[in-house]
Order: structure tokens, then sequence, then C-alpha cells
């Protein structure tokens, strides 16, 4: 009896011990640098740093520990994890830049929009337009573009998600009470809106 229940007990301290869940990494995780995004990879918190030309890499007591510098790297302005070993760098005018852990560039390709911004889940990258740069003038989309892309690790799109819409207006000439719609022009029914004042009518 007593071994069954010296045998029994070790098995409960074996299976405890099995199903014990390893304890969390304490410490930070940085998010954001500023309002650059950041990337954790290999248990480190990489941020871009775009006035140093640099992407900064922090522990888990959020101390800066290494950096990382490259002739390819101008501006960047967001850093994302690509798969276990790169990063993927957002440039402000929308290039990518992927680097790994040393700061050796790998590859790198051209904006798919006028400026993109990267984010990446395994095998998969995506690109939405770029709140850091927005050009004054520039040629206008079509309303079938995509408004996030979908590439693959070596930037060639393979997909798109959602369209970008945009809604007849009607166009507006100036009159002495300000811009008003003016009649007969898309987007403004037969009879209503106000135009220029009808001559013919005020004689």
């Amino acid at each position: 009896m007593r071994r069954a229940l010296g045998a029994g007990a070790a098995l409960v301290a074996a299976l405890a011990s099995c199903s014990t869940p390893a304890p969390p990494p304490s410490g930070f995780t940085l998010l954001f640098l500023g309002r650059s995004p950041a990337a954790s990879l290999a248990g480190r918190s990489w941020a871009p740093d775009p006035d140093k030309s640099r992407i900064v890499a922090f522990d888990r007591t959020l101390h800066v520990v290494r950096e990382l510098t490259n002739p390819r790297l101008a501006t960047p302005m967001a850093v994302a994890p690509l798969g276990d070993a790169q990063l993927l760098v957002t440039e402000r005018t929308g290039e990518a830049v992927v680097l790994d852990t040393a700061g050796r560039v790998l590859r790198e390709w051209d904006s798919p929009d006028i400026a993109s911004l990267y984010a990446a889940g395994g095998a998969r990258v995506v690109a939405a337009r770029s709140p850091y740069y927005v050009p004054q003038v520039a040629t206008p989309e079509a309303d079938t573009a995509p408004l996030i892309r979908v590439l693959d690790t070596l930037g060639h799109q393979t997909g798109g998600l959602a369209v970008i819409r945009q809604p007849a207006l009607p166009v507006l000439v100036a009159g002495q009470a300000g811009p008003v719609p003016e009649r007969g022009r898309p987007g403004v029914p037969a009879g209503q809106g106000y135009g220029p004042p009808d001559t013919e009518r005020t004689r």
C-alpha cells in the first residue's frame, strides 16, 4: 500500500512539473518610439531613429544595446519583424529595406504606392498609404486601386484588400456669395442647385 501511495505521489509530482508553463519573459516591449512603430524580434525591440538614419535595439529594460547603420538607410520611419530573423524597414518616401539583425541589407524594393507603410506577418507583407509622406502634387489613383496591397517577401504584389471609393462631387463655381454648386454639372440634378444669376430673367 505504501509503495502504491509513493508511486502515485511521484507520478503526480512528475505530471505537475511537466504541465507547469514557463514563466513569461519579464521586462518591457517597445511598441512605438515617438510616432514610429517598433518591432519585437530576438528578445529585443527595434525602433527607427530617422534623425540619425539608424535602427536602435532596446533590451527588456529599454536600454539601448545596439545600433544598426547602413548607407541604404536614409530616413527610416517604421520597423516590422519579417520572419524570425529579419527586419522590414519603411523609409519616409515609401521604399522598403530588409535587414538582418547584424545590419546587413538583404534586399529592398520601391513603393507600390506614392509612399507606402509596411507591416508583416510570417511570409506575408502588407502595404498601405503612408502618413509620413503625402506630396502636395501627385498623380490621382484609379478607382480600382486596392486600399491595402498584399506583397510577398520580395516586394511583389500578390493581391489586394478593399478598393478606393471616390464619390462624385458637384463642381463648385465662384459666385458673389462664395462657391456654390453649378446647375447642369454631374452630381447636381436638373433644376436644383444654384449657379451664376440668369441674366435673361433678371432683365
